[in-house]
C-alpha cells in the first residue's frame, strides 16, 4: 500500500509588510500540477493574468486566472487577526505566466507584477519595467481607451473601473414666492394717497373759508340787532340803517325829500289856467 504524495504548494504573500506594494516572491518556479496559494493581506490586492509586456491589462487570452479583489478582512485595531485571506491557483503550463495587481495604482506607479517560471527571454525584470511606464491599468471587464484619448488613457491607469450607480432625480425645489408689492404697485399707491391728501385739503380750505365768511356775517347781524334792541329798551330813537350805496356824495339819501325852497316867480307854477289850454281841452273857464 503506497501513499499519495501530496501536491507541492508555493505560498505568495500579496501586499505584505514585507513588500506593501508587490508580491512576496515575486517569481514563482513551479511544475504543472502544483499549487500557488496567494495570502492577500489589507488592501484591495488582487491576482490577474496578463500577457508579456502588457503588464497591467488582462491577458488577450480567451481564458485566464482572476483571483477578484480582497478588500474584506479580520482585523483589530488595523491588525490583521489570524491567518490570512487565500486564493489558489493549479499552475496548468510550464512556459512563463505573469499577473499584475488591479489596487489603485499598484501595476504601472510600483510595479506590482509577478511571474510564473519565467525566464530569460520572457523576465521578470523585463515585465516589471514595462509596467512601470505603461500608460494605463483596465481591470477584468473594462474596456480600454480610445487611441487618440490620452485623457482616457491617464484615467484608466489610475482609477478602478466604473460601477454603475443608480441616479435619482433631485428633489424639485419650490418655486420661491415674493409676498411683497411690486415697485409699479407700490409707486401707483404713493400716487394715488398724495392727491388723495390734496384733493382733502382743499376741500378742507373752501369749507373753512366759507365757515369763516358765515360768521362774519353773523356777527354783523347780531350786533345791529343787539344795538337795536338795546336802543328800544333804553326808549332812544332808533336810527334807521341806511345802505351805504344808496347815499349820495353829500351824506343824504337821494330818496330822502327835498327841504322847501323859494322859487322866483318865473319859476313858479300859474295857478289859473291858460285859455288855450282850457279851449283845447274843452274844460269850462271860470267867469
Amino acid at each position: 500500500m503506497t501513499s499519495e504524495t501530496p501536491t507541492p504548494t508555493h505560498t505568495v504573500k500579496v501586499g505584505s509588510k514585507e513588500n506593501p506594494h508587490g508580491y512576496y516572491p515575486t517569481a514563482v518556479y513551479a511544475n504543472v500540477g502544483d499549487v500557488i496559494e496567494f495570502e492577500f493581506y489589507p488592501r484591495n490586492h488582487s491576482v490577474v493574468q496578463a500577457d508579456f509586456l502588457a503588464p497591467c491589462v488582462p491577458s488577450a487570452q480567451k481564458r485566464y486566472f482572476y483571483s477578484g479583489i480582497f478588500n474584506s478582512f479580520n482585523e483589530y485595531d488595523g491588525v490583521l487577526v489570524g491567518e490570512p485571506p487565500s486564493w489558489k491557483l493549479t499552475v496548468n503550463d510550464s512556459e512563463p505566466q505573469f499577473f499584475y495587481c488591479t489596487a489603485l495604482g499598484s501595476c504601472i506607479k510600483y510595479g506590482m507584477v509577478g511571474a510564473i517560471n519565467p525566464n530569460k527571454t520572457m523576465s521578470w525584470e523585463a515585465q516589471q519595467s514595462k509596467a512601470k511606464e505603461y500608460p494605463y491599468m483596465l481591470t477584468p471587464g473594462q474596456a480600454p481607451p480610445a487611441e487618440n484619448d490620452g485623457s482616457a488613457s491617464s484615467t484608466s491607469s489610475t482609477t478602478p473601473p466604473p460601477t454603475s450607480t443608480p441616479t435619482s432625480s433631485p428633489n424639485p425645489q419650490p418655486t420661491p414666492h415674493h409676498s411683497g408689492l411690486s415697485p409699479g404697485a407700490i409707486a401707483g399707491i404713493v400716487v394715488g394717497s398724495v392727491a388723495f391728501l390734496a384733493i382733502v385739503g382743499a376741500l378742507f380750505f373752501v369749507l373753512g373759508r366759507n365757515r369763516v365768511y358765515r360768521r362774519w356775517l353773523e356777527s354783523e347781524d347780531g350786533t345791529s340787532e343787539r344795538t337795536r334792541r338795546w336802543t328800544m329798551a333804553s326808549g332812544a330813537p332808533v336810527a334807521k340803517r341806511e345802505d351805504p350805496r344808496c347815499m349820495s356824495w353829500d351824506g343824504q339819501s337821494p330818496y330822502s325829500p327835498a327841504p322847501d325852497i323859494e322859487r322866483p316867480p318865473e319859476m313858479r307854477m300859474p295857478r289859473d289856467p291858460d285859455p288855450r289850454v282850457a279851449e283845447l281841452t274843452g274844460s269850462p273857464q271860470p267867469p
